[in-house]
């Protein structure tokens, strides 16, 4: 055999393999590339979902203990409208949350989030009544060391432990 064909068959084998090399190559970077969209899917967007609900909660908690040191009753009717729109912002979380759940450990955490950050809100809303009437002391010991501080203090443990567990899953 010539020599210019044996360097034309190594030449051959040696595209062969890179072809082959290319196409497995290819294969691996789209799985991949799924399997990253997936993990974004399942961890990434429901912790933002997570953090959007902690946010609208904490804040709305912010907003109310401001109304119970306004004085005047115009700035008192602003901090009520921003409290039911950070309340609106956090159901919709909450909705959100549940719609991208489907594990069961997830929706039963979700389930305590949920219960607590209803008595919360309730308390608030009714925590507006108690403001518009003058009794902010009653509402403001509720805040601190009454029945809201502690579903306050639950919503906080159980959306750490809705991380955690959105975590664990990935």
């Amino acid at each position: 055999m010539k020599m210019s064909s044996r360097v034309a068959g190594g030449l051959a084998l040696m595209a062969g393999a890179i072809v082959i090399l290319g196409v497995v190559g290819l294969v691996q970077l789209r799985s991949a590339d799924r399997s990253e969209e997936a993990l974004y899917r399942q961890t990434t967007i429901p912790i933002g979902q997570v953090n959007h609900l902690s946010l609208a909660f904490y804040r709305s908690w912010v907003v109310m203990m401001n109304a119970s040191m306004a004085a005047d009753p115009a700035k008192l009717e602003s901090w009520f409208g921003e409290f039911s729109a950070l309340q609106k912002e956090a159901e919709q979380a909450l909705a959100s949350l549940d719609r991208s759940f489907t594990q069961l450990e997830l929706r039963r955490i979700l389930k305590g989030v949920n219960d607590n950050v209803d008595q919360v809100m309730q308390g608030l809303v009714k925590g507006q009544e108690l403001l518009r009437n003058s009794k902010d002391d009653v509402l403001i010991a509720s805040m601190i060391s009454g029945s809201l501080n502690g579903a306050r203090t639950a919503v906080g443990t159980g959306l750490a432990d809705l991380i955690a567990a959105i975590e664990k899953d990935a």
